[in-house]
């Protein structure tokens, strides 16, 4: 991808058009798996994790990632969302 297709603001942002010059389009099994809510499976992976990271956005847009550990079973989910 050529320099002048880089976000200037971003220089990790890029269109969906040039990020096709170097992946190619995912297939429909992998569009379709989208999830509206956790499913028993998902929250069971979670639940067994010894690892998870927490992402937060303040109110101006800033992003935060925290990773943290514990053993299986520290995180709990309170409900499918």
């Amino acid at each position: 991808m050529s320099p002048e297709k880089v976000n200037k603001q971003d220089r990790h942002a890029v269109s969906k058009e040039n990020l096709r010059e170097v992946y190619n389009e995912p297939s429909q099994m992998a569009k379709d798996k989208v999830l509206k809510k956790l499913d028993k499976h998902c929250q069971q992976i979670i639940s067994l994790s010894p690892f998870v990271c927490l992402a937060t956005t303040a109110a101006d847009g800033s992003l935060d990632i925290s990773p943290r550990g514990d053993p299986p079973g520290s995180v709990k989910l309170l409900d499918a969302n």
